[in-house]
């Protein structure tokens, strides 16, 4: 059973960027601030649609201070989609846009 997702957004993306490494991906975001989270599952797909776990990275947890975070996905061998699964402590979950990288790309969400 998929995991709802919270009612209101506990986490401010100031950016999620990706650049296509070689070999893998590197994926960077930011927070503003945090309230309750928990850790942060980097999730990866092929088509853009169905999307499965590749990791985790801790979360700050509740903090008004903005961190950085990144995360090294070596495995990624062609052009893939990322997500991230903000998990918080009440057991609520957020997602972030999906964003592509192919090779030799850069890109920024804002």
């Amino acid at each position: 059973m998929p995991a709802a997702a919270a009612p209101a957004p506990r986490l401010t993306f100031t950016a999620v960027s990706g650049l296509a490494a070689s070999p893998g991906a590197l994926l960077r975001w930011a927070t503003a601030s945090e309230a309750g989270t928990a850790r942060f599952v980097v999730e990866r797909s092929a088509d853009g649609v169905v999307f499965e776990a590749i990791g985790a990275v801790a979360a700050a947890g509740t903090s008004r201070a903005s961190h950085a975070y990144r995360f090294d996905d070596v495995a990624a061998p062609a052009a893939y989609y990322y997500r991230l699964r903000q998990e918080n402590r009440d057991g609520t979950v957020v997602y972030s846009a999906a964003v592509a990288i192919t090779p030799a790309s850069r890109f920024a969400v804002r």
